[in-house]
């Protein structure tokens, strides 16, 4: 995967799983709250021989959202936002009309690596970073026809609102945390199913009273409401906040976008 330029796209620009990818060159911006490029390693013997050289991108991780350090294959010579002091602004032609081509002097031109049929024809000491090489013609990235009079009534836009949870309380006897999401959620991608207990974590802060358990007791549902039981250790003074936090990676909606760990309106007292 090599010379690829990506913007605006709210579920990350590039997304790779498994063993053996190739991603080189390429240049990412925007992906919203997802990260640019996503080299997501879920299984220990993931990306084996996986190499990721020469890409420019505000956050490249190993996660879809936060910043995960990718400390597996080959990784090396990329400039990641999330490493650098400077802005990608500071490195890129003008990222406001997109002419994602390097900057005069910018910091990414020669810092690239020679890589044997993907940077041929480079100019100067080394390949430059990102999909566009300095000193050569530039191209064009992206479509030049218009979706709607091409496709028509064909045309779908993607649903890429993630879901969030917009309320939360807690009953008269301090035993149960009723939760609200902004949509029907679920806690598998591939076969949807019922949230389970496990999908939630619970914190408490100040009081004197603690959390018997990080983990929900119970749960159980009513169309998008979630009631989640707990069981406190001593006898709360009123003071204690619980923090409702959804687990990474384990709640989703019916086409995939997936429940942030960072939530507002998740605490109770």
């Amino acid at each position: 995967m090599h010379h690829n330029v990506a913007w605006n796209c709210q579920s990350g620009g590039i997304m790779v799983k498994g063993n053996n990818h190739k991603i080189y060159n390429n240049t990412v911006i925007n992906s919203g709250q997802k990260n640019d490029i996503i080299v997501l390693k879920i299984g220990s013997s993931d990306h084996s021989g996986t190499i990721v050289k020469n890409n420019v991108a505000m956050k490249i991780a190993n996660h879809r959202s936060n910043d995960v350090e990718i400390d597996f294959g080959s990784y090396s010579n990329n400039w990641n936002g999330y490493k650098e002091t400077a802005s990608i602004t500071s490195i890129l032609s003008d990222t406001s009309t997109k002419d994602l081509t390097p900057k005069s002097g910018s910091s990414i031109i020669d810092a690239g690596v020679a890589i044997s049929g993907i940077t041929d024809g480079y100019q100067g000491s080394n390949p430059d970073m990102g999909a566009y090489e300095s000193g050569t013609v530039s191209w064009t990235a992206g479509h030049g026809w218009d979706v709607n009079s091409t496709f028509g009534s064909q045309w779908v836009a993607l649903d890429e609102s993630i879901p969030t949870i917009i309320g939360s309380s807690i009953n008269s006897t301090n035993n149960q945390i009723t939760v609200t999401f902004s949509e029907s959620v679920f806690n598998d991608i591939a076969s949807p199913s019922t949230l389970e207990a496990a999908d939630f974590s619970l914190s408490l802060s100040g009081g004197v009273a603690t959390l018997s358990s990080s983990t929900p007791t119970s749960i159980s549902s009513s169309g998008n409401n979630y009631i989640l039981g707990f069981a406190l250790t001593g006898t709360p003074n009123g003071a204690e906040v619980i923090t409702i936090s959804p687990v990474n990676n384990s709640i989703f909606d019916s086409v995939g976008n997936t429940v942030e760990v960072s939530q507002n309106n998740n605490t109770v007292s």
